[in-house]
């Protein structure tokens, strides 16, 4: 099968099984943008995309660390996943025992 990408961005398909046993075809598009660094500034589309994980990636060992990189393609999504990967410095740059960071896209916020 040849999937014609007519996007501009990555995309890419595997075959999925439903818990019936049905098959279904699982299709994933993706993109990769700079985070601004002020808040009136828009998102940039980065030369280099990250490619398609075709299977979770683990900070270490898999089953005794945590995932740093979740496969892109599964059978429902009802939504589409973002995912932020950085640092957070303290305020100047300076070192401190807690701070909160997060994401804001649209009305949906995530703060950590």
């Amino acid at each position: 099968m040849e999937l014609l990408n007519n996007t501009g961005m990555l995309a890419g398909y595997t075959m999925g099984m439903e818990p019936s046993g049905r098959e279904c075809l699982v299709v994933a598009i993706k993109r990769t943008f700079s985070i601004p660094k002020y808040r009136n500034e828009a998102p940039k589309l980065l030369d280099e995309q990250v490619l398609m994980v075709e299977a979770d990636t683990f900070t270490g060992e898999p089953g005794f660390s945590s995932i740093e990189y979740k496969v892109d393609y599964a059978p429902i999504k009802h939504h589409c996943d973002v995912t932020l990967v950085g640092s957070v410095y303290g305020p100047n740059g300076q070192p401190v025992e807690q701070v909160q960071y997060g994401l804001k896209i649209g009305n949906v916020s995530k703060v950590i």
